[in-house]
């Protein structure tokens, strides 16, 4: 039987590195509370009178997500602040990006690790009376996301 995955076990990583020289500067994306990958497919309408036609083709892909806001901690480098994060959404640059597990196991072998490139566009911070303070935010893919199987390397 198949393994299932739990959705807690994946977090988007972004290079925050856009020198372009050196090795990737990941960093995970604030503390997040959920994660989703959209890919959507459009249906096209070529029907002509020879008979009903239909062409699938692939949409814009997203990802979106949710996170508790951070504040700067100087004793922890790898998640990203909310500052950090607003920061990168305002520059407009594309980046680099993965949706991978937060763990590098024998017990992650067969996951799916998403890399992609892409921008922010949506960044909602809500701050909730007496309640965790949140960010929504939204990243369009550049081209498509690339999609790799886990192989756990001993």
């Amino acid at each position: 039987m198949a393994k299932k995955q739990l959705g807690s076990d994946y977090i988007l990583w972004v290079n925050t590195n856009t020198s372009g020289t050196g090795s990737a500067t990941w960093k995970a994306i604030m503390c997040q509370r959920d994660l989703t990958i959209n890919t959507p497919f459009d249906t096209i309408d070529a029907s002509t009178k020879c008979g009903n036609e239909t062409l699938v083709q692939e949409g814009q892909e997203t990802v979106e997500g949710t996170a508790a806001l951070l504040q700067k901690d100087v004793a922890d480098t790898n998640h990203m602040t909310t500052f950090e994060f607003r920061q990168i959404a305002r520059d407009g640059i594309s980046r680099q990006y993965k949706a991978a597990p937060k763990t590098a196991t024998a017990a992650d072998d067969g996951k799916i690790i998403y890399t992609f490139n892409g921008k922010i566009t949506n960044v909602s911070d809500t701050f909730p009376n007496k309640e965790l303070a949140t960010v929504s935010f939204a990243i369009s893919v550049d081209g498509q996301i690339e999609e790799t199987e886990y192989e756990y390397e001993p």
